[in-house]
C-alpha cells in the first residue's frame, strides 16, 4: 500500500500544497490504512486485499476528507433561496460501503437467506390425470 500525499494532491487538482496540508494529509493516509486493515482482520481477509484497491480506497477517503473554509454558502434566484452549511473536516476518516465491498477479495464467500433449485419437474395436466388414476379416480376425457 504505497499511498503518498503526491497522490492526493492530484487528485484534489491541487499543484502545490501546503505544508499543513501535507502533514494533514500523511495523518489522514496513516488512519486511512489503519481502519481498512482493523476491517480486513475482523472480516477475515487479512493479506488477501488488493494493493491497487486499497490505494484507491486510501487516495479517495483521504480527498473526500479535505476540509472546505466555506461555513455556509447562500443562492438566491427570483423568490427562492438556497443555503448550504459546510464543516471543516475535523472527524475521522470516512471508508463508504461501496468501497469496502470494492476491498472484498473475489475468493470471500457470503451464505444467502435461501437456496435455489435449478431444475423442476413441470406439472402438467396428463400428470395430474396419471396421478388421479393411480388413486383410484376415474379418468373421465
Amino acid at each position: 500500500m504505497t499511498t503518498t500525499t503526491d497522490d492526493v494532491a492530484t487528485t484534489l487538482g491541487v499543484s502545490s500544497p501546503t505544508d499543513l496540508q501535507v502533514s494533514q494529509w500523511e495523518l489522514w493516509i496513516g488512519d486511512a490504512t489503519r481502519a481498512i486493515d482493523r476491517w480486513a482482520e475482523r472480516n477475515g481477509y487479512t493479506g488477501l486485499l488488493n494493493a491497487a484497491d486499497v490505494d484507491y480506497v486510501v487516495r479517495e477517503a483521504v480527498a473526500a476528507k479535505r476540509p472546505d473554509n466555506a461555513t455556509q454558502v447562500e443562492v438566491a434566484v427570483d423568490d427562492g433561496r438556497v443555503s448550504r452549511r459546510y464543516e471543516s473536516g475535523a472527524g475521522q476518516i470516512t471508508i463508504l460501503p461501496e468501497w469496502l465491498d470494492l476491498l472484498t477479495p473475489a475468493t470471500a464467500t457470503t451464505g444467502g437467506a435461501f437456496s435455489i433449485r435449478p431444475t423442476s419437474t413441470p406439472d402438467t395436466y396428463a400428470a395430474r390425470a396419471e396421478r388421479a388414476c393411480a388413486a383410484g379416480y376415474e379418468r373421465r376425457w
